[in-house]
């Protein structure tokens, strides 16, 4: 029962919880302003403040899957079976994150670079496999190559000043 209410914990369940309501809040202010707030990818970003400010290493996972899903619960957005590839790409990008940072050394730059960019390899491959009907890429890539770039600096700058 110790490990459960600990501090941290109490701490990453606030984050979190946190997170998930603005996260929600997302399409309904983007609906009313009319500004594209879904092109800049916010649950990356809440993924990625998660994982930032979070002190469990687990907590990326939970929340890679937490947040589409639970968006589509609650906002509609995205549709079921974009919000199930959505966590499967976003389970990637944390464990392909994690993998080339701690095990394969790589600086938190290009590791958080790659593993977006193999995240989406991922996401495009099972949207094409999943969801045939559907246009396979909607968003320009130089913009989501851009998106990626400015992640993985945001992301690492952040980490440094963390550290």
């Amino acid at each position: 029962m110790q490990l459960i209410l600990s501090k941290n914990n109490m701490k990453t369940v606030g984050l979190d919880l946190i997170l998930l309501g603005t996260l929600c809040l997302v399409p309904a202010v983007s609906h009313l302003t009319t500004l594209p707030f879904v092109a800049m990818e916010p649950i990356r970003i809440a993924l990625f403040t998660a994982m930032l400010l979070s002190a469990s290493r687990y907590n990326g996972y939970i929340m890679a899957v937490a947040l589409p899903l639970l968006s589509c619960l609650i906002s509609g957005m995205p549709a079921p079976v974009s919000a199930g590839i959505m966590a499967v790409e976003l389970l990637v990008n944390v464990a392909l994150f994690r993998l080339l940072s701690c095990r394969a050394g790589l600086k938190t730059f290009p590791s958080m670079l790659l593993s977006i960019v193999g995240a989406k390899v991922v996401y495009y491959a099972l949207k094409a496999m999943l969801l045939s009907s559907v246009v396979l890429i909607g968003t320009a890539l130089c913009r989501q190559a851009l998106l990626a770039v400015v992640f993985a600096a945001a992301y690492a700058l952040l980490a440094r000043r963390r550290l």
